[in-house]
């Protein structure tokens, strides 16, 4: 019964996805940002949401997005965002928006 109850507590555990930026490359008529979505917690997330933004001081200058299809707990899933803009020109944030549970 307890092995049982602490299953239960790691499945119930949510995704904690943080999102580390990559090399930036041309890319097109643009540039991609590689990028690393790391799950630190036990919890299992499907189809996250990564968004990615550019600001020049208070201003949005450029807004990109990915979908992750799967990453496991404590795993790893990679991707790419793409910008018409030259992301070392801005303030680049790239951040996990949601997720769902499998």
């Amino acid at each position: 019964m307890i092995a049982r109850e602490g299953i239960r507590e790691q499945a119930a555990e949510p995704p904690s996805i943080a999102i580390r930026a990559g090399a930036i490359s041309p890319a097109g008529g643009g540039h991609v940002v590689a990028f690393e979505a790391v799950n630190q917690s036990n919890g299992t997330a499907v189809a996250v949401e990564i968004e990615g933004t550019l600001m020049s001081g208070m201003s949005l200058v450029e807004q990109s997005g990915a979908t992750i299809d799967y990453v496991p707990g404590h795993g790893r899933a990679s991707g790419g965002l793409f910008f018409s803009q030259d992301p070392r020109r801005y303030s680049l944030a790239i951040r996990a928006t949601g997720f769902q549970d499998p």
